[in-house]
């Protein structure tokens, strides 16, 4: 069986390299990470992705980890591919990508909507497929609870949408689209588009214009 060497110059075999990549969304030699939902109920999967949640999050963040002991600056890629999902768990890889002493490249393959549009901005560069879209709107709660519970979430949301808000404009201070503009400014333009749209959908080139994306990968380089 074929064998290679990781960076700490331990040698795997093509199967073990294999099953901790699908198991565990890394490539300990090339340095690249994956971020996909996971099913819990095998049994009934309807091809919905199940998005943003605690086990992802821990996955992710084990990982992020991992490379960052074997190197604080070699760069690292993430191919993210998830949609929207839990405020809490996504800020956890938000904020553990950013807070990575090397380079982060994310790479987002069908869509970075909602929470998933979040840790996209997470990345040192960003880039999309050219046939991906980038999607945001103000987040939605849901619960049973007394009116005391209820409010005191509904405050707390309102935080959490503030945050998330901060985090496109401090992108999109720097986008082509909003050019010499105020961070005020664009705060007020892109709350008017959601209280208009609700959803807003931006293509990859759209994307790039509004600071939210680096770049589209046509093709990989050698």
């Amino acid at each position: 069986m074929a064998q290679s060497r990781n960076r700490m110059n331990v040698p795997i075999s093509t199967a073990y390299f294999v099953e901790q990549l699908h198991n565990h969304w890394i490539d300990l030699i090339r340095r690249e990470i994956w971020i996909h939902g996971i099913d819990m109920n095998t049994d009934s999967y309807e091809g919905v992705e199940p998005g943003v949640e605690y086990m992802m999050a821990t996955k992710v963040i084990k990982n992020l980890h991992i490379l960052r002991h074997q190197s604080s600056t070699e760069p690292v890629i993430i191919h993210l591919h998830t949609c929207g999902g839990l405020w809490e768990e996504g800020m956890a890889i938000y904020d553990t990508i950013k807070s990575m002493p090397y380079h982060v490249t994310i790479i987002s393959y069908t869509h970075a909507r909602s929470m998933s549009s979040l840790i996209f901005q997470a990345g040192d560069t960003r880039l999309m497929m050219p046939n991906s879209y980038f999607m945001f709107h103000l987040g939605t709660m849901a619960f049973s609870a007394d009116m005391r519970t209820f409010q005191s979430n509904a405050d707390f949301a309102k935080i959490s949408n503030k945050t998330m808000v901060d985090i496109y404009v401090e992108k999109a201070i720097h986008g082509p689209k909003f050019k010499g503009q105020s961070a005020a400014k664009i705060r007020s333009l892109i709350n008017r588009e959601m209280e208009k749209k609700s959803d807003v959908f931006l293509t990859p080139e759209k994307a790039i214009q509004w600071g939210f994306a680096d770049g589209v990968l046509k093709k990989w380089p050698n």
